[in-house]
């Protein structure tokens, strides 16, 4: 009776044994996972990974540098010795001292310019010639237009000059105003007997 329940107990192991075996080839064909049995992902190929381009934000375009503006410099003064001119045949040298826009005391406009020169005698005494210059005969011209700009008023400029009165090497002082409109900057005098004036600034 032992053997027979030895044999019987052998069998039924290996009834459960072909069983497992069973599970086991169904389990595989139908893709499931035993119980028990973890799985993992699988880890994907380098090569086939997508690559990702970097996003590039579109540089903005720069705004466009304005032109600069060469604005004419109305503070130019003029130079000692910078606008000097020969007068009556070299008999004389007529330097401009400042020429700058004022504003007329009586209509308080501003299209009025002061113009100082300074006359020097380089001839003998001696000589018979008496020359006069006559300050309220000076003109102006716009380099641009060619527009002529007379002075204001007699009342508004130095009386006649008489060279009979200058010494030799000597100098006198002199002034005119001049009817230039607002926004004139760049003008040509003409001193009459004198070479003219070609460029002068006229500060403010």
């Amino acid at each position: 009776s032992i053997l027979a329940i030895i044999g019987s107990g052998f069998s039924a192991y290996q009834v459960f044994e072909l069983r497992e075996e069973l599970n086991a080839i169904a389990n595989l064909k139908s893709g499931s996972t035993p119980i028990g049995e973890t799985t993992s992902s699988p880890t994907p190929d380098a090569d086939s990974t997508p690559t990702v381009s970097p996003t590039v934000s579109p540089t903005s375009a720069a705004s466009p540098v304005p032109t600069p503006t060469i604005a004419t410099n109305t503070n130019a003064r003029i130079q000692p010795g910078q606008f000097v001119q020969q007068a009556f045949n070299s008999k004389a040298q007529v330097e401009l001292l400042s020429v700058r826009r004022v504003a007329d005391p009586e209509t308080g406009s501003r299209n009025v310019v002061n113009m100082q020169f300074r006359i020097r005698r380089v001839a003998s005494p001696t000589d018979p010639d008496i020359d006069v210059l006559n300050p309220s005969a000076i003109t102006a011209r716009n380099p641009n237009t060619n527009e002529t700009y007379k002075a204001v008023s007699p009342k508004r400029a130095t009386p006649s000059v008489d060279f009979g009165s200058i010494g030799q090497g000597a100098s006198a002082d002199a002034y005119v105003w001049l009817q230039v409109p607002q926004g004139i900057n760049t003008l040509d005098i003409y001193i009459p007997n004198t070479q003219p004036f070609k460029g002068v600034p006229v500060s403010n």
